[in-house]
Order: structure tokens, then sequence, then C-alpha cells
């Protein structure tokens, strides 16, 4: 029998800054293991910054997201997804459309509940996040601690054949499915 790899999840958490892309360092950072708006003296912005993934995930079929937010938040986070890393989508109520805003966003319950229908309506391919803080009122904190997607991988079937020479030189046939970046000989 062989491993069937099924529905992994990639967690994203906020230790190191150059892993995303700020709208606006001085309103918006990674700091203290989560993504949080900037304290400027006693106050935050409230314009919706955002952050994005720099390394997405490559998937199948996409199946969970969840979100853990930060002790001391306050605000609210909210999400769209794209497959380059340029062109954004939200839940509309009925498709994926294109979202430019914060008002174009959407929360990790609704995103959770619709991300299978991305890959239904885009295919296969990256996955990237932009993940928007905010803030009602200059007084409130606003920080996410981590967010998860879940996504279908590979499934292996057989392989052939199962020995061969120790020095090397036989060709290995991997069978199954959902294989993506193939490279055959």
């Amino acid at each position: 029998a062989y491993p069937v790899i099924m529905d992994p999840t990639i967690s994203w958490d906020f230790t190191t800054s150059s892993e995303y892309t700020f709208s606006d360092p001085a309103k918006i950072e990674v700091a203290g293991g989560v993504l949080r708006l900037v304290n400027n003296a006693g106050t935050y912005a409230t314009d919706n910054p955002y952050a994005v993934i720099n390394n997405p995930v490559t998937y199948i079929t996409l199946s969970g997201f969840t979100e853990t937010l930060g002790a001391n938040n306050q605000g609210s986070v909210q999400y769209q997804l794209s497959k380059d890393g340029t062109s954004w989508y939200y839940w509309n109520g009925s498709t994926w459309a294109v979202g430019t805003t914060y008002a174009q966003s959407n929360t990790a319950a609704v995103i959770n509940t619709n991300i299978s229908s991305f890959a239904i309506q885009f295919g296969t391919g990256n996955l990237y996040f932009k993940i928007y803080l905010h803030a009602p009122a200059s007084s409130t904190p606003v920080e996410l601690d981590s967010f998860n997607a879940t996504y279908t991988a590979l499934t292996v079937s057989s392989v052939s054949p199962n020995a061969g020479s120790i020095a090397g030189g036989t060709s290995v046939t991997i069978t199954g499915t959902n294989f993506v970046g193939v490279i055959e000989n």
C-alpha cells in the first residue's frame, strides 16, 4: 500500500516580516509574533492597511480556512485571494469577484465556507492572501496571530519497479492523482 497524502494544512504565522509585503510599513507590521497595526503614540490607522504573503501555496483543490486573532485584537481582519498576487478576489455572495478595497474583502468564516469554489472557478495553481486589518476607531488595536489554509495534495497509487540497482540508473514510474509540475522522460 502507498500513502495517501490528503488535505494538508499550511499555516502562516508572523515571525519574519520579509515574508510579507505591506501597503504602508508605517501603519502595519510584524512584531511580537503577530501581524498588527502600528501603535503611533496611542493611535492606530483606520484606513485598512494590508499585508500580502510573498510565498504562496500551490494547490489542487482548497477545502478550509481558519484564523487565530492576536490576544490584544479589538478590530477585525478580512481577506482577499489571488492566484498571481496581482488580481484580487472576494466572495460577493454568489461568486468570486474582483476586489480592490477592504469593503470588497471577506471574514475568515466567509472564506472558509467558499474557498473550495475558488479552485473550481479559477483552477489549480498558486494561492496568495491579502490581509486587511480594520480598526473602527483610532484607539482600536488589531492583531492577527496566524491563519491556515487546507488544500488537497497528491495521491500515490503505484511505484514501479519497487526495487532497483543500488548504483542507480533504474527508471521509476510513479502513478496517482493530483500531480502538479510532472516531469516525464
